[in-house]
């Protein structure tokens, strides 16, 4: 097998081309790299000449000064050796006023740089900056870790110089999604926010370092403990211990809304917003910043929204990542299993004591924060891995598995849920079988075994295209738990895709008396009208849909399934009637599904079609997709001069729905992509219930 260009490069075996026309610097770097053992080292004046020569993609390792200004520059050597997918790699020669090319140059796949002025001072600078790449490409090696850790290590110090703690910041998230299994990352991670003076953010990830307790991470810790006091707090409130800084409080009574400012006051927060009913409430969170956690009665007596229709529409949109804490007169049984549905915590009975609403409310965001608890370390698990991989979810996971007293079954339905957060549905499939196999020990009579593990495995079976499996786990999931509406909905999809739109339409109608305004039944709505044609209706859905781009996902979605199944003409139905139903107000979703529908009408060899859709996804100028839309069209139209199978050619091509679009595929050279790739900057946010309090159990 042959060596990759970073072990040829640590065992001085790869050819080196260095560009300078400087003497004092040609002549330090060829005296260093001929000690340091590199015997294949040449010459060129210019980068302009080394790219003329023939055979230049021989060169493992290219060094370099920008040479800003001139014809042929960094960058454009860069995008052409990632365009020739040329195995060179290239480490920059910088001067001080050179900084701000640095961005731009490891975004096209820049490995490393040197300090061109410190060589200019001192022949000995260079080698001691030689000496510590090469050793850390050696650990690279060693560790097996991918090239990136080594650019990123330069990356980072060249962001840090200009202070751009914004892509700091982006470059250690996606550092912690691609390394998930380094500890490491997340103290980087934590330092990032720090230095862009985001204290509160730094506290949470450096807590969730210390929970891993990793011997990679005890200097790491150590080194930002002294450097940053802020990092730190004597005495914490509970509320600044956890990182919970603000609340939201739905509650009439005003004795009781009395009770609740004690118990906040108990706990050291002092950011509570009240309202007065949950319509109220609900906007605030469409609109505004979301709170650390929610304290509402259980009631259906409302004009606009009740107790039940809030919680559904707070978890369908923003997973679990807010706790509830219910105060409740009485629920009745049918509502239990909707509540353990919705993953709540904690229960109190009303009227409320105080001592143990305090207790309570401790628990519920202590558990939430770092859980110890099963129950609660599923909850996060779960969030963590629709989130995003990270270093936090494999610790969490495997102190979940290796838990003795957590029964089996659990254990097998997060190891499938995990399994099937990275689309391997078969082994998710198979390991949820096996946890249902096995006896339920539920005793509360209102929770019904296995409900998770239906709806999952209903999911499975739906990816691995058996829907009359995933439709009969769905019925029997809905009639365990009629109220809620995300089970309600996603059965009535699978009936309309499996050909029984009357039934579908018949269960939506059933939603649509619970709650019309919840988003999952608004986007079903929409996909129905989208695949009948009725693009007027689908308008007037999305006008009023706050998801919108996840509707236009799933609408895509369904359109690539029929370009893949050769049902062609029912793809581009789909995708014309998506187009003419995107309101004016968010057109340029329009440039993304008319790409797509490029893709398919490359896929079935329609030439003039696809041209005139790349043309009109150019028309959004200024977005990713516009950009990818160019380069679509120059790759047909090179392919058109050459003859070439056009259908054959695209055959293999990315199809991929919306959620996919814009991400780059390839991460060929150091950490080229990488900031294309930049996930959504999100927050990795025991005392026992008193007896009046009522714990739901999980399912």
């Amino acid at each position: 097998m042959a060596q990759l260009p970073l072990q040829n490069l640590v065992n001085r075996s790869c050819r080196i081309t260095v560009i300078s026309d400087q003497d004092q610097i040609r002549k330090t770097l060829l005296k260093n790299l001929r000690l340091k053992g590199y015997k294949n080292v040449m010459v060129q004046g210019s980068l302009g000449e080394f790219i003329s020569q023939k055979g230049w993609e021989k060169t493992q390792w290219l060094i370099t000064p920008p040479e800003r200004g001139k014809q042929i520059d960094i960058l454009r050597v860069l995008k052409k050796i990632i365009n020739s997918r040329a195995q060179t790699r290239v480490s920059v020669l910088l001067y001080n006023k050179d900084v701000k090319i640095l961005e731009s140059a490891f975004r096209n796949g820049l490995l490393s740089w040197f300090g061109a002025e410190d060589i200019l001072v001192s022949d000995e600078s260079f080698r001691i900056q030689l000496d510590r790449f090469l050793l850390r490409a050696n650990h690279c090696l060693q560790s097996d870790l991918k090239e990136a850790l080594l650019t990123a290590i330069y990356f980072r110090k060249a962001l840090t110089i200009q202070k751009s703690w914004e892509s700091l910041i982006n470059l250690e998230l996606d550092l912690c999604h691609r390394f998930s299994n380094k500890p490491e990352t997340l103290v980087k991670l934590a330092e990032a926010y720090l230095l862009a003076g985001e204290f509160h953010q730094g506290r949470i990830i450096l807590d969730k370092v210390k929970q891993i307790n990793s011997p990679d991470t005890y200097e790491g810790i150590e080194r930002l403990t002294k450097n940053y006091p802020q990092a730190t707090q004597t005495n914490p409130s509970t509320a600044a211990k956890n990182h919970i800084d603000s609340a939201f409080v739905i509650e009439a009574d005003d004795t009781e809304y009395s009770k609740i400012l004690e118990g906040f006051a108990g706990i050291g927060l002092t950011k509570f917003f009240r309202f007065p009913n949950f319509q109220e409430a609900w906007n605030a969170l469409q609109h505004g910043p979301r709170p650390d956690i929610i304290i509402t009665e259980w009631t259906r007596k409302s004009k606009d929204l009740n107790s039940e229709q809030f919680l559904q529409r707070v978890r369908g949109k923003f997973g679990t990542r807010i706790p509830f804490l219910l105060l409740i007169s009485s629920v009745p049984a049918r509502d239990y299993q909707l509540i353990t549905d919705m993953r709540v915590l904690q229960l109190i009975k009303k009227p409320v004591r105080q001592h143990n609403f305090l207790m309570a409310l401790t628990y519920v965001i202590e558990q939430h924060r770092n859980p110890t608890e099963p129950k609660t370390q599923e909850i996060k698990i779960e969030q963590l891995l629709r989130d995003g991989d990270n270093p936090y979810i494999q610790f969490l996971r495997g102190k979940f598995l290796s838990d003795k007293t957590i029964d089996p079954k659990r254990k097998f339905y997060i190891e499938s849920y995990y399994h099937f957060q990275r689309r391997d549905y078969q082994k998710a499939k198979d390991l949820l079988m096996k946890g249902i196999k096995i006896p339920a020990k539920e005793t509360d009579s209102h929770i019904l075994p296995n409900l998770d593990k239906k709806i999952l495995l209903s999911s499975c079976f739906q990816h691995l295209q058996d829907l009359s499996s995933a439709i009969k786990l769905l019925e029997i999931a809905h009639k365990d738990s009629p109220l809620n509406v995300e089970v309600s909905t996603r059965l009535a999809l699978l009936l309309y895709q499996h050909g029984e739109p009357e039934r579908a339409k018949e269960l939506l109608e059933g939603v649509e008396s619970q709650d019309p305004g919840h988003p999952e039944f608004i986007s079903a709505k929409t996909q129905i009208a989208v695949f009948e044609g009725h693009n007027e209706h689908a308008e007037e859905l999305l006008q009023n849909a706050g998801n919108i781009i996840d509707i236009i996902a799933a609408i895509n979605s369904q359109a690539v399934k029929k370009i893949k199944d050769q049902e062609f003409d029912t793809g581009f139905k789909i995708y014309r009637t998506l187009i003419r139903s995107i309101p004016e107000s968010v057109s340029e979703y329009q440039g993304i599904v008319y790409y797509n529908l490029s893709l398919a009408y490359l896929k079935s060899g329609m030439e003039e079609e696809a041209e005139k859709t790349l043309k009109a996804a150019m028309g959004y100028r200024g977005s990713k997709t516009s950009k990818k839309a160019a380069i679509l069209l120059k790759k047909l139209e090179q392919a058109q001069k050459q003859g070439k199978d056009i259908k054959r050619l695209f055959q293999d091509d990315d199809h991929r729905d919306e959620s996919d679009i814009d991400e780059t595929d390839s991460f060929t050279i150091g950490l080229h992509g990488i900031l294309n790739q930049i996930p959504a900057r999100s927050r990795y946010k025991q005392i026992k219930p008193a007896d009046e309090q009522v714990k739901v159990q999980a399912s």
